[in-house]
């Protein structure tokens, strides 16, 4: 089957931007189906093991020289394919935001 041509207003996932599925962008769609899997089954569930992941996904790409739109948007369409509450939406978010923009804890204290 053949894909559809992506339209130029259409941003590509992490593992697209990134030309295929790297650790963290594979970590990132694990650590979102692990989430929505306990959470389905009624599990104490944690972002922490998102947070890691969508953090790895921001270095990465900005490594890449992506952008922060690129990035922000990247995450998004990420969440998009694992549908999950607005409070781990908006968390991702924030995540994303604020990794690309402050330095990472070991550069904080040098």
């Amino acid at each position: 089957m053949s894909q559809k041509p992506r339209r130029s207003n259409e941003l590509a996932t992490p593992a697209e931007a990134l030309g295929g599925g790297t650790l963290p962008v594979l970590r990132l769609d694990a650590a979102l189906a692990r989430y929505r899997s306990r959470f389905a089954r009624g599990h104490d569930v944690s972002l922490k093991e998102i947070e890691a992941a969508v953090c790895s996904v921001v270095d990465e790409m900005k490594a890449d020289d992506r952008g922060p739109v690129e990035v922000l948007l990247a995450i998004k369409r990420q969440l998009a394919a694992h549908p999950a509450s607005a409070t781990v939406h908006s968390a991702a978010v924030h995540w994303c935001i604020e990794r690309y923009y402050l330095p990472k804890q070991d550069e904080r204290s040098s």
